[in-house]
């Protein structure tokens, strides 16, 4: 049996890794694990909230809130959660509540995809407004992987780094 460790977690079964820009490797490898055939079935996810925790919530709620554009789906005295699309969202705890801590050196980073270059331009101007503190202006990347995209990046009010990109065919 192959147990392999990402981010903490054990991962057993059929592991598929991809290898980006290095042509020492191949684009994709699979490992094979018979023992995946054994796993109970699961049911299909239906969205995902990542978690960011605060030192100052109201500061990062009303960052949020304005970025967005909406208010919280959930909002409650230590904790908010926003919806970004219909199956992600964004959730704020302070930082005396949840299961983590306010880390300072803020190990997340949230990419929000766009359909076009357009788009992250009218983000752009909309992060200006907002004073938001850009970090990367707009521009043409091209990643090792061969996939161009168009993108910034930009903080939030604890420090968390966001990019907004869209990937260009």
């Amino acid at each position: 049996m192959r147990v392999f460790a990402f981010a903490g977690a054990a991962v057993l079964g059929t592991v598929v890794v991809l290898s980006l820009g290095n042509p020492a490797h191949p684009r994709v490898q699979q490992v094979a694990n018979s023992d995946v055939t054994n796993l109970p079935s699961a049911s299909p996810i239906s969205g995902q909230v990542t978690f960011l925790y605060c030192n100052d919530l109201a500061k990062g709620s009303e960052f949020y809130s304005k970025l967005l554009g909406k208010k919280p789906s959930l909002d409650m005295d230590w904790v908010k959660i926003y919806p970004v699309t219909d199956t992600f969202s964004v959730g704020l705890v302070d930082k005396e509540h949840g299961s983590l801590r306010p880390s300072p050196s803020k190990p997340v980073m949230l990419s929000f995809i766009v359909q076009n270059p357009k788009l992250v331009d009218e983000w752009y101007a909309r992060l200006k407004a907002l004073g938001a503190e850009i970090r990367t202006q707009p521009k043409w990347e091209e990643p090792k992987n061969g996939r161009r995209m168009y993108g910034l990046s930009f903080k939030d009010p604890e420090g968390y780094i966001l990019e907004v990109f869209s990937w260009v065919d």
